[in-house]
């Protein structure tokens, strides 16, 4: 079973997989864009399974071998974050 996990889309990225023994490259058009990258594994246990990245190298979906997948979006966010405050804390020995 394959179970998505937020951290993949932290930890994979297509330099991971380009160039990797057992592993397909191939370019392709996907949500509209080209430029995607889709990475099949050819060889071990894991043949068949692939990870496909979007045209900004961002994860998008991970399918394993049996067909169970797992897909990632990403929406904008606006993110506001409180003034900086500085505090002095004493050095200790």
């Amino acid at each position: 079973n394959l179970y998505p996990m937020i951290e993949w889309a932290f930890m994979y990225r297509p330099d991971v997989f380009k160039g990797a023994d057992g592993v397909l490259e191939t370019a392709l058009t996907c949500r509209g864009n080209s430029g995607c990258l889709k990475y099949t594994a050819t060889q071990g246990k894991s043949a068949g399974s692939t990870i496909l990245f979007d045209s900004k190298g961002r994860l998008a979906e991970i399918k394993d071998s049996k067909g169970a997948i797992a897909i990632y979006t990403y929406e904008s966010a606006t993110v506001t974050l409180p003034d900086a405050q500085l505090y002095n804390f004493p050095f200790r020995n």
